[in-house]
């Protein structure tokens, strides 16, 4: 991938809890990580969305030119900010934070991945 970043989210919930996560690769190599816990009324999908937008906060301090992979093994939550017709909030704030990168020159690809098959930031 060259000089590119890659950044891997998820999104999950378990025993009525439910949290997001993100990990930065550069290079292969861990530089950063982070996980956020939700509200106790969260859901998976929100979970989904909450890591993308995580990633998309770690972008503001990467350089302006940078290309950045974004991978999420959400299907739902890619398509849902694909439809120019989703009203939800999350999703809106994701749709400006990637128009707001770009106006940096900051290069955002979301990428589906399949989920825990060996991708070294998704396990």
């Amino acid at each position: 991938m060259d000089d590119a970043l890659e950044l891997y989210t998820d999104g999950s919930g378990l025993d009525g809890r439910v949290g997001a996560g993100m990990v930065v690769l550069y290079h292969g190599q861990l530089v950063h990580s982070i996980e956020q816990r939700l509200p106790d009324t969260g859901t998976v999908f929100q979970a989904e969305l909450v890591g993308i937008q995580m990633a998309l906060d770690y972008c503001v301090s990467v350089r302006d030119g940078s290309l950045v992979h974004i991978y999420s093994d959400s299907r739902s939550a890619l398509q849902s900010l694909a439809d120019p017709r989703n009203t939800h909030e999350i999703a809106n704030e994701i749709k400006r934070s990637i128009e707001s990168l770009s106006n940096d020159r900051k290069t955002i690809l979301l990428h589906w991945i399949k989920a825990h098959v060996g991708y070294p930031g998704n396990e």
